[in-house]
């Protein structure tokens, strides 16, 4: 108990370094060249980042060989496909609403898959 304690103090550590660091450079972006879209599609990302490690979480602490096991590693991977396609959905949803589907605006997209990523490496590192 007590290292699964520790090994989630350092995960939500690692993602309140990531928000603050994420916040920096959208605030940085919005106040040097008035650029508002990263900020808007890391604060979109960031929930969904956080139902990925908790649904790793979550199968980990249940992953057991008995349809109780089956059950909640089925319902992991489905939190984690609906999480990838929400937040890309409503990253794009904004974007195609704000008219930035353009060349410089358009690359704000990969905020999600590289948060997922990270989200994914931490959950697999201290679950």
């Amino acid at each position: 108990m007590k290292k699964e304690r520790k090994n989630l103090y350092i995960a939500l550590t690692i993602f309140l370094i990531l928000l603050l660091t994420g916040l920096t450079v959208g605030l940085t972006l919005y106040f040097l060249n008035n650029i508002s879209e990263f900020i808007i599609i890391f604060a979109i990302s960031y929930p969904f980042m956080l139902i990925t490690y908790f649904s790793l979480r979550y199968v980990y602490q249940h992953f057991e060989n008995t349809s109780k096991g089956k059950i909640s590693f089925l319902i992991g991977y489905i939190l984690r496909f609906v999480s990838i396609i929400g937040a890309l959905g409503f990253s794009l949803l904004y974007l195609f609403l704000t008219s930035g589907i353009e060349a410089p605006s358009i690359y704000y997209i990969f905020i999600a898959p590289i948060l997922f990523t990270i989200g994914y490496i931490v959950g697999i590192l201290f679950k």
